[in-house]
């Protein structure tokens, strides 16, 4: 099972993150495996808009804590994790990072790289109502 999905409809692009049963925590191969959708969405003309979201009932839980500790130097690591953000705030579409569950850094270096975000709205839970009411 990939990491990373990513679907393709009416012009949106859907980049899920699918580690569900560790909550999306970020290990090495979900960070390229969205390095990877985020290319393939950069390349795409037919794509208008992103959504990134988290399978399960997490968005991201941060670093996955029990995975093993790669060798080598952790600013290589850093630095790919820091690539992410950059194909996100690079892409010419709105991204809407539609979080839900924790939502802990890295969380795919934070819904904050994306263009706007927000907990989905579902019948049980009224819709935020603007400041202004």
């Amino acid at each position: 099972m990939p990491t990373v999905e990513l679907e393709r409809a009416e012009g949106v692009a859907t980049i899920r993150l699918n580690r569900p049963e560790r909550l999306n925590a970020v290990a090495p191969e979900l960070v390229e495996d969205l390095i990877t959708a985020l290319d393939a969405v950069a390349a795409d003309e037919a794509v208008r808009a992103v959504v990134l979201t988290g399978a399960g009932r997490a968005f991201c839980a941060g670093h996955d804590l029990k995975a093993p500790t790669p060798s080598g130097d952790s600013r290589a690591r850093l630095e790919r994790l820091q690539d992410v953000t950059r194909r996100l705030r690079g892409l010419r579409q709105p991204v809407l990072a539609a979080v839900h569950g924790y939502a802990i850094a890295p969380a795919p270096s934070s819904p904050s790289a994306a263009t706007w975000s927000s907990p989905p709205t579902t019948r049980s839970s009224p819709s935020p109502r603007p400041a202004w009411d």
